[in-house]
C-alpha cells in the first residue's frame, strides 16, 4: 500500500477544487485542506499538515506569487503553481521564488497526480499546456 500523500488546495473556483476531489479519487493523494483566497491559503499552508500545496495564481486578496514568496520564508512546503495562466514569464517567476512546480490548468490528470507524488520526492514538474517545459534537472527520490 502506498503512503498517503496530504494535499492542500489554493484555488477560488468551486468547481475547480470539485474536480481536484474527483482527480486524486481513488489513488493515495488525500485532500486535507481547502483555500478560496490567498489569506486562507498562507493560514492553511502554516498550519496544516500537508506535504504538498497546490496554488493558484489568481485569488481574492493579492496573488499567488505573493504567497509563494511569504511561505517560501516560513515552510520548506512543496507548492506547486496551478494556474489557467499558460505564460513562460509566470513559469520562470515561479521557479524563482522556489515553486516546486507549475501546471497549467490544462493538464492531464495523469501529469496531476505524477506532479504531486514527484513534490514529496523533491522533484520538480514544469507543464505548460499539455506540453513538458523542463526548467529544472529533475532529482531522484
Amino acid at each position: 500500500r502506498l503512503m498517503t500523500i496530504r494535499l492542500l488546495i489554493a484555488d477560488d473556483h468551486e468547481l475547480v477544487r470539485a474536480g481536484l476531489h474527483a482527480t486524486f479519487e481513488d489513488t493515495e493523494i488525500e485532500i486535507v485542506g481547502e483555500a478560496s483566497n490567498c489569506q486562507e491559503a498562507m493560514q492553511q499552508a502554516l498550519e496544516s499538515e500537508a506535504d504538498v500545496m497546490l496554488l493558484d495564481l489568481s485569488m481574492p486578496g493579492g496573488n499567488g506569487f505573493a504567497v509563494l514568496e511569504r511561505l517560501r520564508d516560513a515552510t520548506s512546503l512543496p507548492i506547486i503553481i496551478f494556474t489557467m495562466h499558460d505564460r513562460r514569464h509566470d513559469m520562470k517567476r515561479a521557479l524563482e521564488l522556489g515553486a516546486h512546480g507549475f501546471l497549467t490548468k490544462l493538464a492531464l490528470r495523469c501529469d496531476i497526480i505524477a506532479a504531486v507524488r514527484d513534490a514529496t520526492c523533491g522533484r520538480s514538474t514544469w507543464i505548460a499546456g499539455n506540453d513538458k517545459e523542463p526548467i529544472e534537472v529533475d532529482q531522484e527520490c
